[in-house]
């Protein structure tokens, strides 16, 4: 049987996703013994909030989708928020992982 190429590009999709998840994972429990030993140090710089919030949540939203197969609609209203500001100071790296892990628990309570 020959797989089409949509298909193939699904399955390379889901695996560069699932990877990106097991290195997130494996970021969080560095960041834990980091956190735990008092090493942790946050690396603070300006970055853009909206773009950063599309990136987490278009990632999470192919997870959603297939988890629940269409039984949850997951609509996120990031587009066009003015009350976002669209630079913000902070830990990107820090802030993606909070953002992550609150979307991939919900997804996983839902």
């Amino acid at each position: 049987h020959a797989i089409s190429s949509d298909a193939q590009t699904q399955s390379i999709q889901a695996i560069s996703q699932a990877a990106d998840i097991m290195l997130r994972l494996v970021n969080d429990v560095l960041d834990i013994s980091k956190l735990e030993a008092g090493k942790l140090e946050l690396q603070e710089h300006e970055f853009d909030l909206r773009e950063t919030l599309h990136a987490v949540v278009s990632s999470n939203q192919r997870l959603i989708q297939h988890r629940h197969a269409g039984a949850v609609k997951f609509t996120p209203v990031i587009e066009g928020d003015t009350h976002l500001p669209a630079r913000v100071y902070a830990d990107s790296v820090r802030f993606l992982q909070i953002v992550y892990n609150l979307l991939s628990n919900a997804n996983k309570f839902t």
